[in-house]
């Protein structure tokens, strides 16, 4: 197998170190609510898959291979056909943009009208930043992404000032019977 030229986290350094690593947490628990959002919740069999992979040290990148050489033990091989075979992994993929809305919603949910003031203070300031942090992570081969994706699927999702600012509304509490 070919191998991608694999990039250090060090060498990322520069473009992690522009978000504080709380962030980088945050992306991460929105990450898993835009695909949960997008594609319900995970089933056993793909846990079961994603646990062997972990614990087997193969990459996502390299999963396909492993499918198509029949390198899988034959039950991770049947879950992996009963999950779309080679492309299994690809199946829970989301897009730059459902996951600026999950980040939103988990920010709006987490912190009410201190989202922007959290944001902020980890560095970011726009959906763009969204995508630096996931480009990051995907340059570290710490992420994965489709070939069709591109940075520019975060830019101006949404404006962090209307939408945390301005547009945040507190809910008055419910009526008392």
């Amino acid at each position: 197998m070919a191998r991608r030229k694999s990039t250090s986290l060090k060498s990322s350094r520069a473009s992690i170190d522009a978000f504080r690593p709380e962030a980088y947490a945050f992306l991460r628990e929105g990450l898993e609510r835009a695909v949960c959002d997008e594609h319900g919740e995970p089933s056993k069999e793909w846990n079961i898959l994603l646990r062997w992979l972990n614990k087997r040290g193969v990459r996502p990148d390299e999963f396909p291979e492993h499918f198509r050489l029949g390198l899988l033990p034959p039950r991770i091989a049947r879950i992996a056909e009963k999950l779309g075979g080679e492309s299994a992994l690809e199946s829970r993929h989301v897009s730059g943009a459902a996951l600026c809305r999950a980040l939103r919603d988990l920010a709006v949910d987490k912190w009410g009208l201190m989202a922007s003031t959290v944001l902020r203070r980890w560095g970011i300031r726009s959906t763009r930043d969204f995508g630096e942090m996931v480009f990051t992570l995907v340059e570290a081969d710490l992420l994965q992404k489709r070939h069709e994706d591109r940075i520019e699927d975060f830019d101006d999702v949404y404006d962090f000032e209307a939408t945390f600012d301005r547009a945040y509304q507190i809910q008055p509490p419910a009526r008392l019977p």
